[in-house]
């Protein structure tokens, strides 16, 4: 969070987190909620890990290029993501509303090799699973 803190405050667009996702579940779900923070304030935040990339940002867009994982989620962080639209997958929205305890971004494919992920309002995590 310290470091969280020090990047807004530096006024960066964008952070970076990198083995930020295995070894304890708390420490995740902490660095999960510092990108959640950060994303309130505007800054998109990736988290890279072994096993998948997180995406965690409000208001604009996350653009992913087909990889190797077949997998990706769009899941709310705050209590609810309105505005949501997802183009380029098997299942697409289109200014949908999402919210924290119905999971129903989860497990969504590629049809095309670039998705785009929008959410007007929220927080949101867009989890892209490797393979």
């Amino acid at each position: 969070m310290f470091a969280v803190k020090e990047a807004l405050k530096e006024r960066f667009s964008e952070i970076y987190m990198s083995c930020a996702a295995g070894g304890r579940p708390d420490h995740f779900l902490g660095n999960l909620q510092a990108a959640a923070f950060a994303a309130e304030k505007g800054v998109k935040t990736t988290i890279f890990s072994d096993s998948a990339t997180f995406y965690v940002f409000t208001n604009g867009s996350v653009e992913l290029v087909r990889r190797s994982g077949k997998f990706f989620s769009v899941i709310a962080l705050s209590d609810r993501c309105d505005g949501v639209c997802i183009d380029g997958a098997k299942y697409p929205l289109d200014n949908a509303v999402i919210t924290n305890d119905f999971p129903l971004g989860i497990s969504n494919e590629w049809v095309q090799n670039t998705v785009k992920i929008c959410v007007k309002s929220g927080v949101a995590v867009v989890v892209c699973a490797e393979e």
